[in-house]
C-alpha cells in the first residue's frame, strides 16, 4: 500500500520495519525519528512503519524482500518505487543518520 501511495504522489519512501517486542525498535521510533529536521523533512516523503512479526506470512515475505537479518531496518526508496539497497540501515542509529539518508535519496531524483 505504501508503495503505490509513493509512486501516485510522486514522492520518496521511508519503510521503517519494526519488531514491537525489541526495545531497539522502540528506542530509534521514539528518539530517531523525533528529529525535528527528520519530521520536517518526512512531510516529503511517504513515511511506512511495517510491523515485523516472527512465523507469520507477513514476516516471512519481509525477510525475502528486503533480505531481513534483525530489526530495526529502515529501507529507502525513489520516486519510482525502486528500492536503494545501499542506503539501507539495519542498526540503531541517530535521526541525523536517517536524514542524510533521506536527501541522499532525493539527489537520485
Amino acid at each position: 500500500m505504501g508503495k503505490r501511495c509513493a509512486k501516485w504522489l510522486k514522492r520518496p519512501m521511508v519503510m521503517h520495519i519494526f519488531a514491537p517486542w525489541s526495545a531497539y525498535c522502540s528506542y530509534l521510533y521514539k528518539h530517531s525519528f523525533s528529529h525535528p529536521e527528520l519530521v520536517k523533512e518526512s512531510r516529503r516523503f511517504v513515511m511506512v512503519r511495517q510491523t515485523y512479526e516472527q512465523d507469520t506470512p507477513v514476516g516471512e515475505h519481509l525477510i525475502r524482500e528486503y533480505n531481513m537479518v534483525s530489526s530495526p531496518a529502515i529501507h529507502f526508496f525513489d520516486r519510482q518505487g525502486r528500492l536503494h539497497k545501499n542506503f539501507k540501515i539495519g542498526y540503531l542509529v541517530k535521526g541525523k543518520v536517517i536524514l542524510k539518508r533521506m536527501w541522499a535519496v532525493q539527489k537520485l531524483l
